[in-house]
């Protein structure tokens, strides 16, 4: 008698265990509208998102954390009070831009804020505003998006 060769999925490389969860309705049309988008199946999109909850949940650097915490928070009011998200309307956005920035500014690390902490005379010593630029459109082109959120349009643009 011939043995039949196993049909289906190719055997995970990272083991899994198949567990079932209960979600409202409303829960799951949402992950699998995002599932589609992101061209990935709910399983991995359910994943992916525990593991983000975990990884933010677990950063070793409470002051980003809470700062984080605060912007979401700030997001929520934004909406509520003006009856946008941040990013649907110019004034919600400059709302959100002021409530961000006054986080940020309540920060008085020591330093010079136009040095490099890891300044050396052989290394760069791009200004910082050129170097959280980079850094952000890093990350946006990571993410597929543009988001420029502290930067409004005039003011990206003189820097380009």
């Amino acid at each position: 008698m011939k043995k039949q060769k196993k049909r289906g999925r190719p055997a995970a490389t990272n083991r899994m265990i198949h567990t079932a969860i209960m979600l409202p309705v409303d829960l799951i049309e949402q992950l699998k509208r995002d599932s589609q988008a992101a061209g990935h199946g709910l399983s991995t999109e359910i994943r992916d998102r525990l593991r983000r909850t975990y990884s933010e949940q677990s950063s070793d650097d409470p002051k980003t954390s809470s700062l984080i915490d605060e912007i979401r928070s700030l997001s929520g009011h934004i909406e509520h009070d003006v009856r946008r998200k941040w990013h649907e309307h110019a004034y919600a956005l400059a709302a959100f831009t002021a409530g961000v920035r006054h986080f940020l500014g309540r920060q008085k690390p020591p330093g010079d804020p136009n040095r490099r902490p890891d300044a050396t005379s052989e290394g760069p010593d791009d200004p910082p505003d050129v170097v959280g630029r980079t850094l952000a459109r890093q990350i946006s082109d990571h993410h597929g998006e543009e988001i420029g959120i502290l930067a409004g349009p005039s003011e990206e643009a003189s820097h380009n």
